[in-house]
């Protein structure tokens, strides 16, 4: 398991988007992490074949992103993601994969402004990216004592 830790959620700067992703559904659970945190209502439509990868992938980011406090639903062939800051908890939360990679590197994308969050599973990512928490690591912000945003357990 990983554990994402963030100190406050930020505050939401990008707009609702309306994607036609047909061609690039490798990116929509990525971008799903995006609006996650824009405003609005963003919508990816033209992906009902990513319910047929390694997971049923529009199910398992509503799962993820609900996970997280975001509001979302999938549609036959769209996910549907209502974006604003994350509902706030003080309870830990699960991310769950899924066995699934992207859905894993989805969940690590949320980790780095959701609070208190879990990754079921984060080896997964090996898959296609073994390298993937190490880089995202690379990445996070560092509190001034030099500690990152998220952190190993095993």
């Amino acid at each position: 398991m990983l554990r994402g830790k963030a100190p406050n959620t930020p505050t939401p700067a990008a707009a609702q988007a309306s994607v036609p992703a047909a061609d690039f559904p490798d990116a929509v659970p990525a971008l799903a992490a995006c609006a996650a945190f824009a405003r609005g209502e963003s919508r990816f439509t033209g992906i009902g074949h990513l319910r047929i990868k390694e997971s049923d992938r529009i199910d398992a980011l509503v799962a993820v992103l609900r996970g997280a406090g975001v509001d979302a639903a999938g549609e036959p062939d769209a996910l549907v993601v209502r974006g604003g800051a994350p509902a706030a908890s003080d309870v830990v939360r699960t991310l769950r994969t899924r066995n699934d990679h992207r859905i894993a590197m989805t969940a690590g994308l949320l980790a780095l402004s959701v609070p208190a969050v879990l990754i079921e599973n984060p080896g997964c990512v090996a898959k296609s990216y073994p390298g993937f928490w190490r880089d995202l690591d690379a990445l996070a912000v560092r509190t001034p004592a030099g500690r990152t945003r998220m952190e190993a357990n095993a």
